[in-house]
């Protein structure tokens, strides 16, 4: 299996073995700024002005895994997620192109804003769906505004809405993240990977630390223990 994923961050991909997302056998490819910028100018140029007009390191990974997937397909997980089970073993359909709810279906926090429903911690694809040609076709160069809305999960969740073309599979909240990002729990506090595996539900294929430099307003809210997907006793 392919897999994609970006620079370091606090909580590094490197904290638990790859290989418990992806098996013994794998291609990791690290998309640092140059080399999303050559992948996007070897394969769709025209993107070039618009990846350089980011003024986000951010923005410009949003674009480059994208790329990256079209190019080879495979999967991109962010640097702090947490696999509990080998994502091989997983039987989505590989040749759609597979997303996930970033939220839980009943959601009563104003962070959960519908017009970012999704999110592109993780991603899997067969290479060169055109969805991704679809969203990349979407992209303007900076003008302004947050990058989560620009480039992020409000540009992929406004092309899931609108997108009529081959399989987009978007699976549930509790099976790819469990936690939102305002949220907390002792597990991602803690960078404990066993008791998040107990914690969640059988169906969780990871969670997410959501360690992002993105997320300024993260040390400023309340954050509320997460429950939503909690197993059944």
């Amino acid at each position: 299996m392919r897999l994609f994923t970006t620079a370091p961050t606090l909580h590094s991909i490197r904290e638990w073995p790859v290989n418990s997302c992806v098996g013994d056998v794998y291609t990791l490819t690290v998309l640092t700024d140059a080399v999303g910028r050559a992948m996007v100018h070897q394969h769709f140029r025209g993107l070039v002005p618009i990846y350089d007009s980011f003024p986000t390191n951010v923005s410009r990974s949003d674009v480059a895994r994208l790329v990256a997937l079209y190019v080879h397909g495979g999967v991109y997980l962010d640097r702090d997620y947490v696999c509990f089970r080998n994502f091989e073993r997983h039987r989505w359909n590989m040749s759609a192109f597979s997303i996930a709810a970033q939220f839980p279906a009943r959601c009563r926090q104003s962070m959960c804003s519908v017009s970012q429903r999704v999110a592109n911690a993780f991603m899997a694809s067969a290479p060169r769906h055109p969805f991704i040609k679809y969203v990349l076709g979407q992209m303007r160069s900076y003008r302004g505004g947050d990058a989560a809305h620009v480039t992020g999960p409000g540009l992929l969740t406004r092309s899931v809405d609108r997108w009529s073309g081959s399989p987009v599979v978007e699976l549930g909240f509790c099976t790819v993240y469990g936690v939102a990002w305002f949220e907390r729990h002792p597990c991602t506090r803690r960078m404990d990977r066993d008791l998040c595996a107990r914690f969640f539900s059988a169906a969780a294929l990871g969670t997410h630390l959501w360690d992002g430099s993105w997320l300024p307003s993260k040390r400023r809210v309340k954050r509320p223990r997460a429950h939503h997907c909690k197993k059944s006793p």
